[in-house]
């Protein structure tokens, strides 16, 4: 995924030039540094969309939102090709979900998760770079449920020394699933509740998208913005979590 980032560097010309952070764009301005943040910053959000591939239409549903997002920003900034190109990518999506979602007919795979994760991550590097009044959180926001389920998981692993690259069931999609739904819908057949995850959660990945879109100008409300919803997350996922072992721990003295 970074080799991919780089080679779209190198056909497209851009790269993140600028996160309104100081200090860090003066490194930015260094050429070497954009490029290599770029495809750090790519290979992160690929791995992002990966990382929550593990219910049916979650991943597609948070990607159709996420280019939703930026073609709303681009189409607010005049940028007619970029605005044409997320119609496309989201037609294709919604043409995916018609087969996965809810019933798993097909599935995403690595594959398709890196690469359509590639593309969002890619349009998120162009909206700002082509239009400087666009700042970057705004890209950030359209894919921020994603990248917050991945720095969590991250900080959650050298936090507790475990290793980065085994399975995790315990992320927020799957305890919304162990806690949430599974106790409540029983009687519902297991792919039913499988979608059901997906339902639960897009309110809140809309919201975060959403919050890029109407104020996709203003850097220092959308950086207080993810810094509130990624703590949302944080209780969210510790509540659930306790919640998970609490009842486990019930189950194991009956």
């Amino acid at each position: 995924t970074m080799a991919s980032g780089l080679l779209a560097y190198w056909a497209t010309g851009y790269c993140i030039g600028r996160v309104d952070i100081w200090g860090l764009d003066s490194l930015l301005a260094w050429a070497p540094i954009c490029v290599l943040f770029t495809a750090f910053a790519v290979a992160g959000v690929a791995n992002a969309y990966n990382i929550i591939d593990g219910f049916n239409g979650l991943t597609s549903a948070a990607m159709v939102v996420a280019v939703g997002a930026m073609s709303a920003i681009a189409f607010e900034v005049g940028d007619t090709e970029l605005v044409y190109f997320s119609l496309i990518y989201i037609a294709a999506i919604l043409g995916f979900m018609a087969w996965n979602y809810p019933l798993g007919r097909l599935f995403l795979g690595d594959g398709g998760a890196y690469a359509m994760g590639f593309l969002i991550a890619w349009l998120a590097v162009m909206l700002p770079a082509r239009h400087p009044e666009v700042s970057p959180w705004a890209s950030l926001m359209a894919c921020g449920y994603p990248v917050m389920e991945t720095i969590y998981t991250m900080l959650w692993r050298w936090l507790t020394q475990q290793s980065s690259g085994a399975p995790d069931a315990l992320h927020l999609h799957s305890l919304v699933k162990k806690v949430v739904i599974r106790p409540r819908y029983q009687r519902v057949s297991a792919v039913l509740r499988n979608a059901m995850v997906t339902v639960t959660l897009m309110p809140f990945v809309a919201i975060i998208a959403a919050t890029g879109v109407l104020f996709y100008r203003d850097t220092v409300l959308l950086m207080s913005a993810f810094g509130l919803y990624f703590v949302v997350y944080i209780l969210a996922h510790r509540a659930l979590f306790h919640s998970k072992f609490a009842h486990d721990a019930t189950r194991a003295s009956k």
